[in-house]
């Protein structure tokens, strides 16, 4: 049997990872445990939703801090002493594989602590790019100390076959984030706006993060707040990550709900409600991936601001505009009122990525090849599964 540990460092990957747990655990062939670190740390809200998600039974361990989302030298503290704690919880779990999502500051220390023990790493969502954000060079480093890639799209593969990841180790699996939103009952509008605390009227999702690549990290946060005021129309703000300056943007949106009641902010809708807000709001504006990964699924337009998922790719229904307050009135104004067809504007798979994942998993080679690391020189092709007719989603 394999021992599986999952690692989540906030609420950011909770719909991406629950889609994997919940097809792991129970398995017969895999012993499927959690450790929660990063935000998930200090007990906060994360930490709530990601109990809230778990299975029943599953053990769950917590190790590390939060990166605190203000500073570079309380990121990088909080960083060295996750690392020094995960280690701890690695040597008592003795896991056969580490299982990470994505490209976090936080998520990070979980793959570095997991080295010296030779611990197999799987790796969902490598293979992207986000420019202006330092979540890119994380991203490619925990993509070359994985031994396992479960890509999003094609292009993506393809990009960490150029990188010198083995073909044989790469599976196209589609974003694992869409299978908890599809699997999410909609409401109509106005029962959704009631539970938020809004009235039944347009509104706007907005969440802005930090550019943490650029010299002015808050620039497209800043022009996404005037153009909201200028607009008029009600938004629903969730919060930035924990990026360095997120803080100083959540402050600032709590401070605005306070004085403007037509502006909500919710720390966290969870993936009931956040599946709602794709389905009935009229756009959605920022910089958030979810944006870009997320949306399609529901064909909703999308104004992405700024540099922050630059080169990322995206399909028709996102637009993006650089951190200019008329810039972004204008998209935002261009978006309301449209649609777009999902099948034709959802580039990151069928909601069905947690079912391969798992299946993959179940199929892994023996620790002594994945172990084993060769340079690919070249590139290769890959298919994306949702093209094809599979038995597995039948």
């Amino acid at each position: 049997m394999t021992r599986l540990l999952i690692v989540s460092s906030s609420r950011a990957d909770l719909g991406g990872l629950s889609a994997v747990w919940r097809q792991t655990s129970g398995h017969p062939e895999l012993e499927t445990q959690v450790l929660l670190t990063g935000r998930h740390a200090n007990r906060s809200t994360d930490y709530d939703a990601a109990i809230a998600c778990l299975p029943a039974g599953i053990p769950v361990h917590v190790a590390g801090n939060d990166i605190g989302g203000r500073d570079a030298e309380t990121a990088a503290r909080a960083m060295g002493d996750s690392v020094t704690a995960i280690a701890g919880q690695l040597a008592e779990i003795a896991p056969d594989l580490l299982l990470v999502l994505g490209d976090r500051l936080d998520i990070a220390p979980a793959v570095f602590a997991a080295v010296p023990f030779n611990i197999p790493v799987a790796h969902i969502h490598g293979g992207e790019l986000t420019l202006g954000a330092v979540d890119d060079r994380v991203r490619h480093a925990v993509s070359k100390l994985a031994h396992v890639h479960f890509a999003s799209t094609t292009d993506a593969a393809e990009r960490l076959c150029k990188m010198g990841e083995e073909p044989w180790r790469i599976h196209v699996t589609g974003a694992p984030g869409l299978d908890s939103l599809r699997q999410q009952n909609l409401v109509e509008r106005r029962a959704f706006l009631a539970s938020v605390g809004l009235p039944n009227e347009p509104f706007l999702l907005v969440t802005v993060h930090p550019e943490t690549n650029v010299e002015k990290p808050l620039a497209a946060f800043e022009a996404v707040i005037e153009a909201i005021k200028q607009l008029g129309i009600q938004v629903l703000a969730t919060a930035a990550n924990a990026d360095l300056n997120g803080a100083l943007i959540n402050e600032s949106l709590q401070a605005l709900s306070k004085v403007n009641s037509r502006v909500v902010y919710c720390d966290t809708l969870g993936a009931a409600r956040y599946a709602n807000a794709f389905a009935h709001a009229e756009a959605m504006l920022g910089n958030s991936s979810s944006g870009i990964i997320e949306a399609g699924m529901f064909g909703l337009p999308v104004v992405d601001v700024g540099g922050r998922q630059q080169g990322r790719a995206r399909g028709a229904n996102v637009a993006h505009v650089d951190a200019d307050v008329k810039m972004v009135k204008a998209a935002v104004e261009s978006a309301l009122g449209r649609r777009f067809n999902p099948d034709e504007v959802s580039l990151y798979g069928d909601g069905h990525a947690g079912q391969r994942i798992a299946q993959e998993l179940m199929r892994l080679p023996a620790k002594a090849r994945l172990l084993l690391k060769d340079f690919h020189h070249g590139g290769a092709r890959f298919s994306a599964p949702w093209t094809i007719q599979e038995s597995l989603i039948a």
